[in-house]
Parts: C-alpha cells; structure tokens; sequence
C-alpha cells in the first residue's frame, strides 16, 4: 500500500508504504517505509512485524 501526497499535482511525493512479503513456512511479513526527509522517493524501513500462522490439528 503507497501513501501519496499531492496527487497528480507536479509537487507529489510518496511519504510512505507498507509492504507485505510472503517468507514461506506460513511465515509472512510486513514492512513499514517512511521517506527520508528531503528526498522525494527514497525510504527508510521503521518497523517489521513477522506473523506465523498456526495451524492447530485435532487429535482424532
């Protein structure tokens, strides 16, 4: 997900996205960008958060 500021206008920029990634063994990802100050496009990772999905099986 992009966030853009001053859409479509000749000053936009992108302060920020989120970015999730798939890193298998039901594992995923997501990573927080923010730009650096003073640039228009290049970021700087603030946060990641790593999920696992777990599946509980029933005994039977």
């Amino acid at each position: 997900m992009e966030f853009v500021s001053d859409y479509g206008l000749g000053s936009q920029w992108r302060p920020g996205y989120i970015r999730s990634n798939d890193i298998g063994g039901f594992t995923g990802v997501l990573e927080f960008y923010t730009n650096i100050p003073s640039t228009l496009y290049t970021s700087i990772k603030g946060l990641e958060l790593e999920m696992v999905l777990l599946i509980l099986q029933q005994a039977q």
